[in-house]
């Protein structure tokens, strides 16, 4: 079961490219690996340059645009769900890790 942690209020994430991410988990970084293959996971929509931090008056013309409205909208009904998402918003697990030292 599918339980978005960008839908339940985890703080969204900047990477160093200047591309606001529904989380840390999904920075593209993939990108930068010699054997990349062009696939974004479905999420290339995101990674528009026109929704480069630079390219807009705030964060509201990001998270308010079509191309996250729809990623969102796929998040909720659970259909075309990119495969990270489902890594790590799949069950309920958290994925914090907490270390306990005695």
């Amino acid at each position: 079961m599918l339980k978005p942690k960008c839908v339940g209020g985890k703080s969204f994430a900047l990477n160093s490219q200047g591309y606001l991410l529904p989380c840390c988990w999904t920075d593209p970084l993939r990108k930068l690996k010699p054997d990349y293959d062009g696939n974004m996971d479905g999420m290339d929509e995101l990674f528009k340059k026109e929704l480069n931090i630079e390219n807009v008056d705030g964060v509201d013309d990001i998270i308010l645009s079509t191309e996250w409205i729809n990623f969102f909208n796929r998040l909720i009904s659970g259909t075309s769900v990119p495969e990270i998402c489902v890594k790590y918003c799949g069950n309920d697990m958290d994925t914090r890790k907490e270390i306990v030292y005695e």
